[in-house]
């Protein structure tokens, strides 16, 4: 099945909780034109543009997975709207601010629209607007304090 143009379906529903992996990808399957479109028009724009290899470590989650992580019970993930993980070669917390940067970059110049940016549980967090018809919030997080510093909602064009 093609997902994306970097992203696997299978790299979409993976999770480590080896028990919930099938169910995952079946509550997956009843959301994957979402999850296409979310991986066509967010991912793989971010990928294309700063040309560093994405590792996911979370993308969809099933209600059941997700409430096993922790998960909000509004989480994006569960509607195969977002994606958490890192750029190879750019775990420190010094290079994922670079790339937050970088997407930051890419959303001001109107390349790619996020609902959320931020450094979060050590992976940076991105999803895409509610509708991903237009811009959201991104959030500033301080790698310094790990707290949330604010957040600029809608009008990011």
């Amino acid at each position: 099945m093609e997902f994306s143009k970097y992203f696997t379906f299978e790299e979409a529903t993976r999770t480590n909780h080896t028990d919930l992996l099938k169910a995952n990808q079946d509550e997956a399957k009843t959301k994957l034109d979402a999850g296409i479109k979310f991986a066509r028009e967010v991912l793989d724009p971010i990928r294309e543009n700063l040309g560093y290899p994405m590792m996911t470590n979370s993308f969809y989650r099933g209600p059941t997975l997700n409430a096993k992580v922790g998960g909000s019970t509004r989480s994006q993930h569960m509607a195969f709207q977002a994606w958490d993980g890192n750029f190879k070669g750019f775990e420190s917390d010094d290079m994922k601010m670079f790339i937050l940067g970088a997407i930051w970059s890419l959303i001001k110049t109107g390349k790619v629209k996020v609902g959320q940016l931020l450094i979060e549980r050590g992976c940076i967090h991105i999803s895409g607007p509610r509708d991903l018809n237009r811009d959201g919030e991104v959030a500033y997080y301080n790698v310094a304090t790990k707290r949330k510093e604010g957040i600029i909602s809608g009008g990011l064009k």
